[in-house]
Formats: structure tokens, C-alpha cells, sequence
């Protein structure tokens, strides 16, 4: 192959796929490739994590696009002590 014309090729070829890859720099998650969302924090595609509590574990929850371990509602506040009545 003649070279005079294989540098153009590739320079179109590189330019395609920084087109398609982009910086990663985002809108939206439909500017995202595949299975990554748009970080409003960053602006940038992220690996999408969660979005609702029924995207993590049991006993976690969703915040912000990831999964914490949520705190036990029936738990008393730390510091409050808990007083035990006997049954009537």
C-alpha cells in the first residue's frame, strides 16, 4: 500500500473513533456509551451503579449513583437509651 495514502486512512480512522469515544464529557446519560450514566457532579460518563434502592443489595440504599449501607430504622438514635416495660 502506498503511504501517501495510508496516512490520510489513518487519521480518518483515528478521528472516527475519538468521534465515537469521545472525552467522555456529558449532558446527559443518552450521551453515554453503553451501560454509563452522566454524572451531574462531574459532567462526565460514569459506570452506572444505581439509581433507586432496588439497584443495590438488600440493606443498602442509592445515593447519588451508589450504593451505601442504610442505616437500621428500628435502631435507637445513639445516645438514647432504650427502657424495656414488662408486659400488663
Amino acid at each position: 500500500m502506498d503511504t501517501s495514502r495510508l496516512i490520510p486512512l489513518l487519521l480518518t480512522l483515528a478521528l472516527g473513533a475519538l468521534t465515537l469515544l469521545g472525552c467522555g464529557e456529558c449532558a446527559a446519560d443518552y450521551d453515554c456509551p453503553g451501560t454509563q450514566i452522566c454524572s451531574a457532579e462531574e459532567a462526565e460518563c460514569v459506570p452506572f451503579v444505581c439509581r433507586t434502592n432496588r439497584d443495590c443489595a438488600p440493606g443498602n440504599s442509592c445515593s447519588a449513583n451508589r450504593c451505601q449501607e442504610a442505616p437500621d430504622r428500628d435502631a435507637p438514635p445513639m445516645g438514647e437509651p432504650v427502657v424495656l416495660q414488662p408486659a400488663d
